[in-house]
């Protein structure tokens, strides 16, 4: 009976040569990120920059009377000093940072300030600022020293911005910073009284943390973490940019391999449930959202702490978000959550995720969302068998069907690992709607792609298929109808097609097909059809991908017009409940 189906899970295709294996654990069958090579390749533009340099103006005051009064401020600092500008040349740069270093150097506040305010200015210049050579003229020590000047916050803020700037570098600008002692003092002024000077703090903060693993782990080690996530308290009444700078340096706590211990990162995931249940900011929810997704990735544990601060269904909601930058990172997280455990995956389905999902999955002009989408919908088809009933009745097949004849790559892969799952979990009234569907066409347009990492998930979903229909049929109508239906797709003479291909997987694999399921078609073949793994490279003529006969793939058309739902396909006069529908 369909309850008491056996399940298996797809097992690595270069090491299993075998048949279908019963009472493997479905969880076995959900692929990580990195197993399934999923990369946004977008994803730098999307979540940004793990640095981010200070313009030259204070983002939250560009065009308001605040900036305005600042910049006339400013002038006056520094009246009389060449003026920073993009486009300098190297020897103009060089009298910027001497005039600045000798106000620095000269022991008056005023000089000092004009000096640092322009240096300020230099490191803003948005191509090329010059590090290097601030660093050379002695800068950094006079900078630190300000970072001290309790009574002096505009000094304070103005070399805090400096440092931001420096550390917004390479690796070795960030390590100068480190070593100079400037974030544990940086610490110290998350606490001061003035607001732009915390801001800025955290934000220098943020671009060390953001540098690579190590960095991040000794800014969390010197106390860092949790003075950041103490701003966001309502009472401080935090700006919009504290808000962004904030969120922004959560997603650099949370971001990176190996990740923080979940116990660390637990303060994070409360200000994360704060932030995203409560703000409607874009670029506050972008940061926050991919904090989430870095959080929520590495195990089971971690997704169900995600859970169970109920995060779920405005996750979710996200998925419609209008700016992609929203949506992308929370696909990754309901992704993330679709990869655990089948209580977890199930959670993802109740909280309504697949008509979400669905809708992604049919814009196929954003590839990268929709690869990331397709990844996730394969993990639900490697579920419990009521979880790939639900892929069948919300009608994501025809999608999945489409997507692996018509989509980019990327998408048709995971497309093709949607299908080898549903067939490996399926209960036998399942097998029976998928092939009147149509999943028949969809293995022979995925063989027919010029692919050989396609073309191995296709045959190991083709052997399936054939065994788990075999297996489960008691009278032998089912299995016959299939493999009228895989003939009269053509997938026999592709199948003999591919043994001639070079890879000894394919050959080994196209072989056993032939000789366990169509030993008849075998023997009509000449001995020297299949030489074995030397023989003919994929795409040579009559070889991978080339053309077939009458019925079969060929340069153009629908080659499988008999395998469909219909009075055509064997299946549709079945008489099995559900059969043919959605």
């Amino acid at each position: 009976t369909a309850a008491s189906c056996a399940r298996g899970a797809m097992a690595d295709l270069s090491g299993r040569l075998t048949g279908f294996h019963k009472g493997i654990d479905s969880s076995v069958a959900r692929r990580s990120r990195e197993d399934a090579a999923v990369q946004l390749r977008k994803a730098r533009v999307v979540e940004r920059m793990n640095k981010r340099r200070a313009a030259a103006v204070d983002p939250a005051a560009a065009g308001t009377a605040e900036a305005a009064a600042s910049a006339a401020e400013d002038a006056t600092f520094t009246s009389g000093m060449l003026t920073p500008r993009a486009g300098m040349s190297a020897t103009e740069q060089h009298t910027v940072v001497t005039q600045c270093v000798a106000g620095l150097r000269s022991g008056d506040d005023r000089h000092a300030l004009a000096g640092v305010v322009n240096l300020r200015r230099l490191l803003s210049i948005e191509v090329h600022p010059p590090i290097d050579m601030v660093i050379s003229a002695g800068a950094m020590s006079f900078l630190i020293a300000m970072l001290k000047r309790v009574d002096h916050p505009k000094l304070q803020f103005e070399a805090t911005w400096c440092l931001t700037n420096i550390a917004s570098g390479t690796a070795a600008h960030t390590e100068l910073v480190i070593t100079s002692g400037a974030p544990e003092l940086l610490v110290q002024m998350l606490g001061s009284r003035e607001v732009n000077v915390r801001e800025q703090a955290v934000w220098a903060l943020g671009n060390i943390a953001g540098d690579s693993p190590k960095t991040r782990d000794f800014v969390m080690s010197i106390g860092g973490m949790l003075p950041i996530l103490n701003l966001l308290r309502p009472e401080l009444s935090p700006s919009q940019s504290m808000l962004r700078n904030v969120a922004w340096c959560i997603s650099n706590f949370c971001r990176g391999k190996p990740r923080p211990h979940l116990d660390t990162l637990q303060p994070c995931l409360a200000s994360l449930t704060y932030i995203i249940g409560s703000m409607s900011d874009t670029e506050v929810l972008t940061d926050a959202c991919w904090a989430l997704s870095y959080l929520s990735d590495g195990g089971n544990e971690r997704v169900q702490a995600v859970l169970e601060r109920g995060l779920l269904p405005r996750i979710i909601e996200l998925l419609s978000h209008p700016k992609t930058s929203v949506r992308t990172p929370a696909l990754r997280c309901i992704g993330n959550v679709i990869t655990g455990d089948d209580d977890q995956t199930e959670a993802a389905v109740a909280a309504g995720c697949l008509p979400k999902l669905l809708h992604l999955v049919e814009d196929m002009t954003r590839p990268s969302i929709c690869k990331e989408a397709m990844w996730a919908i394969s993990n639900i088809a490697a579920g419990t068998p009521e979880q790939v009933g639900q892929l069948i009745t919300k009608g994501f097949f025809p999608v999945v069907i489409e997507a692996c004849a018509t989509a980019r790559a990327e998408v048709r892969k995971e497309a093709a690992w949607t299908i080898s799952n549903a067939v490996t979990g399926g209960t036998a009234d399942q097998l029976r709607q998928l092939i009147a569907q149509g999943i028949v066409s969809a293995i022979g347009s995925l063989l027919a792609y010029a692919d050989t990492r396609v073309a191995k998930i296709a045959l190991e979903t083709l052997e399936n298929l054939l065994r788990r229909v075999s297996e489960l049929d008691t009278t032998g109508e089912s299995d016959a109808a299939l493999r009228d239906v895989i003939d009269e797709a053509g997938i026999v003479e592709m199948l003999a097609d591919l043994g001639n291909s070079g890879d000894e997987t394919i050959h080994n694999r196209c072989m056993r097909i032939l000789t366990d399921f169509f030993p008849d078609e075998l023997e009509d073949e000449d001995d020297d059809e299949f030489p074995g793994a030397a023989g003919m490279p994929y795409g040579a003529p009559g070889g991978y991908g080339g053309p077939h006969g009458p019925g079969g793939p060929g340069a153009g058309g629908n080659p499988f017009g008999s395998a469909g739902a219909g009075a055509a396909n064997p299946f549709a006069s079945m008489g099995h409940k559900g059969f043919g529908s959605s």
